[in-house]
């Protein structure tokens, strides 16, 4: 089943754009780190915004249900809609523009694409923690990729 999975995702073709964080590196480089989930929906966040600019296209998020921890999401990320997100690197703001709406929440087992965004996340889960990269790379081509067709730091960032 998992291989018709995976074939059904290289099928469609979604542009993948994914955070990973490892913890004990995070925690340890910075003094008073943001916490993690902030951090990663930021990038995350940054990442979509600059697709979608790139592309001069609109985009929705749906992501999946966590009860209250939702509304700190949210919260985050009508922030960066209205007041602007920071990048460290280069001392920027920009605010969202292409995000459309707000951010819809809905419980993965009722959304045939968060399933299958999940199928993607175990992939990469695995490949970052277990070293077990088979899935990983045939999903490979499908992240975003910069003007020299790199991955990293567009379809793919790995923090810290």
């Amino acid at each position: 089943m998992a291989d018709a999975v995976y074939d059904l995702i290289t099928e469609i073709e979604p542009t993948i754009i994914s955070i990973v964080v490892d913890k004990e590196k995070y925690f340890a480089k910075y003094a008073q780190p943001d916490p993690v989930k902030h951090t990663s929906f930021q990038y995350l966040m940054d990442r979509y915004e600059k697709f979608l600019s790139r592309r001069d296209s609109y985009g929705v998020l749906v992501y999946d249900y966590e009860g209250k921890r939702d509304k700190y999401i949210r919260k985050m990320l009508e922030e960066a809609r209205l007041i602007g997100s920071f990048d460290y690197r280069f001392l920027t703001y920009w605010k969202y523009k292409r995000i459309t709406e707000t951010i819809f929440f809905t419980e993965s087992e009722n959304s045939i694409g968060l399933q299958l965004a999940d199928f993607v996340a175990y992939a990469i889960l695995v490949c970052y923690e277990k070293k077990y990269c088979e899935r990983f790379n045939q999903l490979q081509p499908l992240f975003d990729r910069d003007p020299s067709g790199s991955i990293e730091n567009y379809g793919l960032k790995v923090i810290p």
